[in-house]
């Protein structure tokens, strides 16, 4: 038997609330009632050290951006 783990869809609304059930609500509902699909939050990023990681991305491009602190 072969299933899918999905941690991303296209049907998440942009913040991330929840789903976007006016987008292709075939295929969505086809995956909900699926017993081999197993979808999980949007949530692999939100850890401890993917936020370090992304506050130093953001404040290395800052620094670049801003080498003498002046905009």
């Amino acid at each position: 038997m072969h299933g899918a783990s999905l941690d991303v869809l296209e049907y998440e609304l942009p913040d991330l609330s929840g789903l976007d059930t006016d987008n292709d609500t075939t295929t969505l509902k086809r995956l909900l009632n699926d017993d081999r699909v197993l979808l999980s939050p949007h949530i692999a990023g939100v850890t401890h050290e993917g936020k370090f990681k992304m506050a130093n991305v953001l404040a290395d491009k800052i620094l670049e951006r801003f080498p003498n602190g002046k905009a």
